[in-house]
């Protein structure tokens, strides 16, 4: 780990962050979805 750049690191820090948001993001869409499908049935 000592041989890779620190702004390298920094990169797939931030890269794992956006993809922890996208997944929180997408699982309460699906959230949202099933309570207006359970809403409209």
């Amino acid at each position: 780990m000592g041989s890779v750049p620190s702004r390298v690191v920094g990169r797939m820090e931030r890269h794992r962050f956006m993809e922890a948001q996208v997944q929180r993001y997408q699982s309460m869409v699906n959230a949202l979805k099933e309570d207006t499908a359970w809403a409209n049935f």
